[in-house]
């Protein structure tokens, strides 16, 4: 929970449940861009992404910038904090699960 940055150098992923786990803690992510976590991370804007996932060089030059410039570390945090929580909380589950129940509904009453 105290940790300030996350780093994920994978060489492949799905949609890792780490990088959501980190964010909600509110710890700034940096990771490989590979799978599903473009998906999840706009490099930049709510975190930083590495292209090759071995880059080692690309991971020391954010994490060094990270930890030099904390304003914009905890801005872009935020930014993915926000975003998952959106995206990812009880509610938003609940919306998705009643839009696939309604339909299934629809298509049981005309089929």
């Amino acid at each position: 929970n105290s940790g300030k940055i996350f780093l994920l150098c994978s060489q492949t992923e799905g949609f890792p449940r780490t990088i959501l786990q980190a964010s909600s803690c509110g710890a700034f992510i940096i990771s490989s861009a590979v799978g599903d976590i473009p998906q999840m991370i706009r490099h930049g804007e709510n975190g930083n992404l590495v292209s090759p996932y071995n880059n080692i060089d690309r991971y020391c030059e954010l994490i060094t910038h990270a930890i030099e410039n904390p304003g914009h570390r905890v801005s872009m945090a935020k930014q993915l904090q926000c975003e998952i929580h959106s995206s990812f909380s009880t509610q938003s589950g609940s919306r998705v699960w009643a839009e696939i129940f309604s339909k299934l509904n629809v298509k049981r009453l005309v089929g």
